[in-house]
């Protein structure tokens, strides 16, 4: 499961919206959404694109975010 509250605090610090992080993703902003809160899961591909979107280079970071 994804931990909703902290990618939310990497998606806050960027700047970036839901909608450029989503289009940078190849997916909608639901899409999103949706992967955030635990209803769909992300592609590994997805996690990929959003860590560089981010600027999440990490892996423990990562790993906090995406496999906790």
């Amino acid at each position: 499961m994804i931990d909703t509250e902290l990618l939310k605090a990497h998606i806050e610090r960027s700047g970036k919206t839901n909608e450029d992080i989503a289009s940078s993703l190849g997916i909608s902003a639901k899409g999103l959404l949706d992967r955030i809160e635990n209803k769909k899961f992300f592609k590994a591909s997805e996690i990929y694109a959003l860590c560089d979107v981010l600027e999440i280079s990490d892996n423990l970071e990562k790993t906090k975010i995406f496999y906790s």
